[in-house]
């Protein structure tokens, strides 16, 4: 079952690249695990989701700057890093 979810994973080049994942390869996974689910369910769990992925993002976008500069970390820094493991 989530074996189909995780197979277009293994065509990823680098080995942290399966962490990247888009909007469809959340909707394949989403799909492979919760296929007997009623769509009350389903529904119910894609909008939790949305809501927790929404909300890290907007806190990462209010926070980021003063989280990097208080670690130290460059935006440079941190887009070379970046660069260097989805390359």
């Amino acid at each position: 079952m989530i074996e189909n979810g995780f197979s277009c994973w293994k065509r990823q080049s680098s080995p942290l690249q399966p962490f990247s994942i888009g909007p469809i390869d959340v909707a394949v996974l989403f799909a492979d695990m919760t296929p007997e689910a009623s769509s009350a369910f389903r529904r119910s769990m894609a909008i939790r989701g949305t809501l927790v992925a929404s909300l890290i993002l907007l806190t990462f976008a209010l926070i980021g700057d003063f989280l990097l500069h208080s670690l130290g970390i460059s935006l440079a820094a941190l887009k070379m890093a970046g660069g260097g493991c989805f390359c």
